[in-house]
This record gives structure tokens, C-alpha cells and sequence, in this order.
């Protein structure tokens, strides 16, 4: 077992690579009665294209197979795990990204029965031609309420802007992308993807390593799950530009609603990409954070009633997207140009922001959830668990400084949703 100092002596993790290739990370914290437990898979809807075993031919994915899989792997012969876990007054829950697929428990008792149970039901997949049929109309059904919120709608529409790769593409797929998945394709992606070779362990709170290691090298499921078999699928390249400058869309909402964003090529900033990930998520958090003078410029004179900054990265590619709900669309799209066409940051107020930045990570090491989910990040991202606190004190005013007369602003795209016209 490995341990390592994270955030610097704030957090030990301890770390297992067991002989079927699942890594196990336990992250104690005795001050906390629940523990939290995620296995995850390092397999998402941005893969569409892969060659099962024992095939010289790629197969072309329907769109929300990862989503439909995530539903299915509740499934049993005689009943679903919802079942079991609500006896035992454990919390169970999923979710699909474009880049891996999350199966987490939240609980204060039966640690040992509650994990070996998720073990057994992720290593353990039940998929027929009726049960598939029969979740086809549930997930149409999700699919079809998510139409219907402008939110959901306005994100999807932001990310088909801004990429051309399948990282704009619904997650959850099409009513239409549905009807093609079959019990044959869940189980021929399943094998490729669901190896514990691709897939790690992480647990955290009231945890004991040696515990969590015993308890997963018992399960009799993932042991006869051992496989270590290469993984071949298609990786689409992203261009560096935007799709679409700009889109008009209606919906059925009262206050215009937008976004504006801007996509930046992280190899033209000439650092490491995580390093330029980390200047840019620093910047951006000084321009429109809460305490910005953006941000008491737009609230104060009520140009907009709310907003807040997302970001998305993947390869070398960091897109910004500002959402807002602005009867004044136009300016509020002005101050944000403005703001970019004209930063500045003072040495102070760059040590200033990385100092709050410290002590937010290190208040959330107290959140198992959180804590969970940053390792996870780094994991799916990195392919390794990266010190932050070491980190955040290895950034440099003047590189910072560098990156920002490397950005390039024209790269954007604005996205407006009006009130449907009567």
C-alpha cells in the first residue's frame, strides 16, 4: 500500500493497485460518521466508437450508451439494488459524464455488507432484451423533461457551439438514438469498458484502508471479473475553433437568458496544460468571481439578475462560458468583452486569490463528497492523483502574466434564448 500527502500534510490517502488493475484510493477521516464509497469507470459519452473483443471492426456506438448503462448496471435477476440499499438506509446513486460513469453509496452502517453488494452489482450485469426494452421508455422519458427545461436546453446548445467532437452531444442521447441500443451492444461495451483494469475505487470518511482493501480483494464478483485486455476506440480530434458565433433560439421563459463563451488552445500558452488550466480557472475567478467589480458592476446596476462562469477541459482544449438572465443582453455581452480586453491583475491581488484559493480546498477536505470528487478529476484527467496545495503555491505572477498576453479572445461564441414570440 502507498501513501501519499495530499494538499500537504492536511490529507494522507493510501493507495492499492490490486492484481485485476482496479485502483483502490481510501482517504480516512475519522471526524465524519458516514463514509462515502464511488467506483468508477473511466469510460463516458465522448467514446462512440470501439472495437469489441474478438473483432477486427470498430463499432459505431447510438448515441447515450454510457447513460443507458449506468440505468441497467441497478438491474438483478429478481429486483434492482434501490431495493437493497434502501433496507440498509444507504444512499445509492449514479451519474454519466462525457468522460467516465460514477456509482457512489453515502451511509453510516454496514460498511463491509454495503460495499461488497456495489462491488457485486457493478461486476455482476444483468442485461436482457425485455429488461433493455423496458428502460428504453424510462430513459425517453428523462430525456424528453430535460427538453423541456431552458437550462438544460441553453447548455446543450452553448457545447454544440463551441465543440465539433461528440463533447456536444447529449449525454443521455435521443429518443430516436435510444431506440437502437440492444442488450447485445450494452454487453459488448460493458466488457471493454467495465474492466477493473479501467476503473478505480474511492473511499472517503469514517474508512479504514486496510478495511476497504480486505473488503474489495473478498468480493467474489470482481474477482471473477479479472481482465486486463487493451482498450482500442477512436479519439476525435477537437478543433481549436468555435462551430457557430452565434445561435438564436425561444423558449418558454419570461427573462432572456444567454451565454457567452470563449474557447482557448491550451498548447498556444506555451506551460503544461494542467498549470494552464490552473492560471486560467485563477484569472477568471479574480475577473467574475463574487468579490470581481464585474461582478458589482452587473448586479449593482441590475444588468443582469444572476450569473455565473462554468468551464469545460479536455485535451488541450479550456472553454469558458459565462450563463446568464439579462433583459440587457447586449451590454451585458459588452462589460464581458470589456473586462477581457483589458485585465488587469495586481501581484497582490494574485497572491491574494491563491491564498483564498488554499483555504477553500482545504475547508473542503472536510466535504467526503467533494474530497471524492476532486480526486476523481484528477484521476479521469491527469491519470494521477496531483498535489493542489503544491500546486497552487507553484504559480507564478509573471507566468500568469505571460498567459494572459498569449489569450486569444476572438475565439467565441454568443448564444441568446428570448421568450417564445406570441
Amino acid at each position: 500500500m502507498i501513501t501519499y500527502n495530499y494538499f500537504g500534510k492536511e490529507q494522507k490517502i493510501y493507495y492499492e493497485k490490486l492484481e485485476n488493475g482496479l485502483g483502490v484510493y481510501v482517504i480516512p477521516n475519522k471526524s465524519k460518521g458516514n463514509y462515502y464509497v464511488e467506483i468508477v469507470t473511466k469510460y463516458g459519452s465522448s467514446i462512440n466508437e470501439f472495437k469489441p473483443f474478438n473483432s477486427s471492426t470498430y463499432l459505431k456506438l447510438p448515441g447515450g450508451v454510457a447513460h443507458f448503462l449506468e440505468h441497467k448496471m441497478f438491474d438483478e435477476e429478481n429486483g434492482d439494488a434501490f431495493s437493497f440499499y434502501s433496507k440498509t438506509g444507504t444512499y445509492i446513486n449514479a451519474g454519466t459524464t462525457f468522460f467516465c460513469t460514477r456509482y457512489y453509496i453515502d451511509g453510516k452502517h454496514e460498511l463491509a455488507k454495503n460495499l461488497d453488494y456495489l462491488l457485486t452489482m457493478i461486476y455482476t450485469p444483468y442485461f436482457t432484451d425485455r429488461r433493455v426494452s423496458d428502460e428504453k421508455g424510462i430513459i425517453k422519458e428523462e430525456i424528453k423533461m430535460y427538453d423541456d427545461e431552458a437550462e438544460w436546453v441553453l447548455d446543450y446548445e452553448t457545447k454544440k457551439a463551441l465543440f465539433k467532437t461528440s463533447v456536444s452531444s447529449k449525454i443521455a442521447g435521443t429518443c430516436e438514438s435510444i431506440d437502437n441500443i440492444t442488450a447485445d451492444i450494452l454487453n459488448k461495451t460493458y466488457d471493454v469498458f467495465y474492466q477493473p483494469s479501467n476503473m478505480f475505487l474511492v473511499a472517503c470518511g469514517n474508512v479504514e484502508p486496510k478495511e476497504i482493501i480486505k473488503i474489495v480483494k473478498n468480493n467474489k464478483a470482481i474477482k471473477e471479473r479479472i481482465t486486463n485486455r487493451p482498450i482500442i476506440y477512436k479519439c476525435e480530434k477537437e478543433k481549436k475553433r468555435v462551430c457557430n458565433e452565434y445561435t438564436y433560439l425561444e423558449s418558454n421563459i419570461i427573462i432572456p437568458k444567454l451565454s457567452y463563451s470563449y474557447k482557448f488552445d491550451l498548447s498556444e500558452l506555451a506551460y503544461d496544460k494542467l498549470y494552464s488550466r490552473l492560471y486560467l480557472n485563477l484569472l477568471f475567478t479574480y475577473l467574475f468571481g463574487e468579490t470581481s467589480s464585474f461582478n458589482e458592476k452587473i448586479i449593482g446596476e441590475k444588468i443582469a439578475t444572476d450569473f455565473y462562469i462554468d468551464h469545460i477541459s479536455f485535451d488541450n482544449i479550456y472553454a469558458l462560458t459565462i450563463f446568464s438572465e439579462s433583459e440587457y443582453a447586449d451590454v451585458f455581452k459588452d462589460e464581458v468583452d470589456k473586462t477581457l480586453s483589458n485585465i488587469t491583475i495586481s501581484e497582490d491581488d494574485f497572491n491574494r486569490i491563491k491564498k483564498m484559493w488554499i483555504s477553500v480546498v482545504i475547508r473542503s477536505l472536510d466535504n467526503k463528497e467533494n474530497l471524492a470528487y476532486s480526486i476523481i478529476d484528477d484521476l479521469i484527467k491527469e491519470d494521477g492523483i496531483r498535489d493542489q496545495y503544491k500546486l497552487i503555491q507553484e504559480l507564478k505572477y509573471t507566468d500568469l502574466l505571460a498567459i494572459i498576453n498569449k489569450l486569444d479572445l476572438s475565439n467565441k461564441t454568443f448564444v441568446l434564448m428570448m421568450p417564445k414570440q406570441k
